[in-house]
């Protein structure tokens, strides 16, 4: 299948898209509803790609010089350049959800630096939440 080259503007295109931005929103509200659509609409390919364009974005928003975060990711440096594009000039959304991440992990360093201030004789470590690794179908720890 040839990759479309420009978005259609016909309306019942249009209406289409309107109900695949609806029909997401909806699945955010349970992540294994979220889960499963991808799974269905996308290829292993088309989800590999996605999870590491997230993680080229993560590794940028940490101040990964272009090239460091290539090499990492095996990736060229001009898909790092486009994503790092996309992050500062996009339409936000990307850079939204790196703030997100970003405010959780201040949480996580914070609910962590009070327990070992109160357990500072001990070795236990708080352990992470298990999370969904997008892709994967597993989960991390």
């Amino acid at each position: 299948m040839a990759k479309p080259q420009e978005e259609p503007h016909n309306p019942e295109y249009l209406i289409e898209v309107e109900w695949l931005y609806q029909i997401l929103f909806k699945a955010i509200e349970t992540p294994d509803s979220l889960k499963s659509f991808l799974k269905d609409l996308l290829t292993d390919s088309e989800l590999r790609m996605i999870q590491n364009r997230w993680r080229i974005a993560r590794l940028l928003d940490e101040g990964k010089p272009i090239r460091e975060v290539a090499a990492e990711a095996k990736v060229g440096t001009d898909t790092v350049e486009r994503i790092s594009k996309k992050i500062s000039g996009g339409t936000g959304g990307l850079q939204k959800a790196l703030e997100m991440v970003r405010g959780e992990v201040r949480k996580l360093e914070q609910k962590k630096g009070k327990k070992h201030e109160k357990e500072v004789g001990s070795e236990e470590e708080e352990q992470p939440s298990r999370r969904w690794v997008f892709g994967t179908g597993r989960q991390q720890k």
